[in-house]
């Protein structure tokens, strides 16, 4: 597998990591618990600043050279394009959900934002899977390594200097929460 293959598939499987977090906080919604709204806002900010920012456009430079090299699979290729344009959107919204819903700005039922949390769960989870099981195999059998070497090329001139403030070498102050969480849960690589 190709080293950005590689690092698009470690991205996914620290997403589920964040994503187990959120769905452990909206079970809290479900059984009458008390979520912790100031951590689910921490989730939708990493998921603003990374996958959102930095992995979707990685993706998508890597999908536009499959597309110009194959047809197979142009549906699954194009929703997931829509997706990366819808989910930006969907992520902030459900940001300001759980912003207002911890400084009690609005009243805000929990079923509202049980409802909310788990669409977009859903929609991410089917995104992740629809890549992992779908499209990542075919990438990878049908790109040349010239065309490996041009998408390392594009991507180093306009991304890759961002770094993950979750999973990265150092961890962002704005993800020192969440990343507590996780590490609780046994879920943090060795570094």
């Amino acid at each position: 597998m190709h080293k950005i293959m590689a690092e698009l598939h470690k991205d996914h499987i620290h997403f589920e990591k964040v994503f187990k977090i959120l769905d452990q906080q909206v079970e809290l919604l479900t059984t009458d618990g008390h979520p912790d709204y100031y951590l689910m806002a921490d989730i939708t900010n990493y998921i603003q600043q990374y996958p959102d920012l930095v992995h979707h456009p990685k993706e998508d430079k890597v999908y536009d050279v499959f597309t110009q090299r194959s047809n197979e699979a142009a549906d699954i290729v194009e929703q997931l394009q829509q997706d990366h344009q819808k989910l930006p959107s969907k992520t902030i919204e459900l940001h300001k959900l759980f912003e207002a819903a911890a400084n009690s700005v609005v009243l805000i039922s929990r079923e509202e934002i049980k409802k909310e949390a788990q669409d977009f769960l859903e929609m991410q989870k089917k995104h992740l899977n629809l890549e992992e099981t779908i499209l990542f195999p075919l990438i990878i059998k049908t790109l040349t390594e010239d065309d490996w070497k041009s998408l390392e090329s594009s991507i180093a001139m306009e991304i890759s200097d961002k770094v993950d403030p979750l999973f990265g070498a150092t961890i962002a102050e704005c993800c020192e929460n969440l990343y507590q969480s996780i590490k609780k849960q046994g879920d943090v690589d060795s570094k």
